[in-house]
């Protein structure tokens, strides 16, 4: 207590008052607010370089400027307790000032700009109008989506129904043409057939419904028993398409060349997910006498459709024969999983 009174007491301030209390007080508040006032702008100046899209910083600088000289005016009154330099206290006081009555004066024209920034609650709601735009354009997509997909499978329909016409006047060369283009044409309206039916994923489509509906329609078009083992999977419209072609590919040459003369074809179909990867694995087998090579690695447009599709979609087809039978095995990707994830 008596080195406080002494080292206080001896100001000129303390000689002028007569009590060392005041001039403790003195010095203990303006030191404190010295050091409040070089304490705020550094947070402004660490705040604008973690905001560097922020407009009009200068304003910001100004503030920075106006808030240490007034930290420095009340350093200089600590400081003139014991130094009485009232000249240089007195040229600090004038520059702060200056620098205070600017930054007042710059800051009445942007008054109007600042009043228009929104507030939280309006950036909120200006977020709930944006959600329910968003909303009603993914509405309008998918009613959008729906029509095409409506129209597409009339339109499909009506090919369909011509070359059905065609087939029953034409020769059998032609007949056998006009068939197998009804075969794509019909897998591919299976295709469209299951798009936004049963309240599906759009643009997805179940793996099992229009690959079984394929099988089963070569079925009766050949009067040929078809097993089919078909998994559910999701798959994109992109896809879909090329895996149904594949499919009847595979199927109709595996009906007409994956047999003895006196017997009827028996088909198995499977279609499996591999759990390792987000891949599928397509393989249609047959009991025949075996594949010729010459019709595997031949220019048919069957095996070079069916080649150019699995390439389409990321993979390769594979065959194995023997006198017992054969098999067509095709690994590809399932984009339709990678999108979903």
């Amino acid at each position: 207590m008596e080195i406080l009174q002494d080292w206080f007491g001896a100001s000129t301030l303390a000689v002028l008052c007569g009590d060392w209390r005041i001039v403790a007080a003195h010095v203990v508040s303006n030191t404190l607010i010295g050091v409040a006032y070089v304490s705020i702008p550094i947070v402004i100046v660490a705040y604008l370089r973690r905001r560097p899209e922020i407009e009009h910083r200068w304003v910001f600088w100004s503030f920075v400027t106006f808030i240490l000289l007034c930290g420095l005016t009340h350093f200089a009154h600590v400081w003139t307790v014991w130094q009485p330099a009232f000249e240089m206290q007195a040229g600090i006081e004038i520059l702060t000032a200056i620098v205070s009555l600017a930054t007042a004066v710059a800051l009445w024209p942007l008054l109007p700009r600042f009043a228009k920034i929104p507030t939280a609650s309006e950036y909120q709601a200006v977020l709930v109008q944006l959600q329910e735009h968003r909303e009603n354009l993914f509405r309008d997509k998918d009613i959008l989506l729906r029509e095409l997909n409506h129209r597409v499978r009339n339109n499909l329909a009506i090919v369909e129904g011509s070359l059905r016409l065609q087939v029953k006047g034409a020769n059998e060369e032609s007949r056998n043409a006009l068939l197998s283009a009804l075969g794509r044409i019909r897998a591919i309206s299976r295709v469209h057939e299951r798009i936004y039916v049963d309240d599906a994923q759009p643009a997805h489509v179940d793996t099992r419904t229009f690959v079984t509906g394929i099988c089963q329609d070569l079925a009766v078009q050949f009067s040929t028993p078809i097993s089919a083992d078909i998994d559910s999977l999701a798959v994109s419209v992109d896809e879909s398409i090329p895996l149904a072609m594949i499919v009847n590919e595979l199927v109709t040459n595996a009906i007409k060349h994956g047999r003895h003369s006196d017997e009827t074809a028996q088909i198995q179909v499977t279609l499996k997910g591999l759990s390792r990867r987000s891949d599928w694995e397509l393989q249609v087998c047959d009991e025949g006498p075996g594949v010729d090579p010459a019709l595997v690695g031949g220019r048919s447009l069957g095996m070079r459709m069916i080649k150019s599709l699995a390439v389409q979609l990321g993979g390769e087809i594979e065959v194995f024969s023997s006198p017992e039978g054969s098999t067509f095995r095709v690994v590809a990707k399932r984009y339709a999983a990678e999108m979903a994830a």
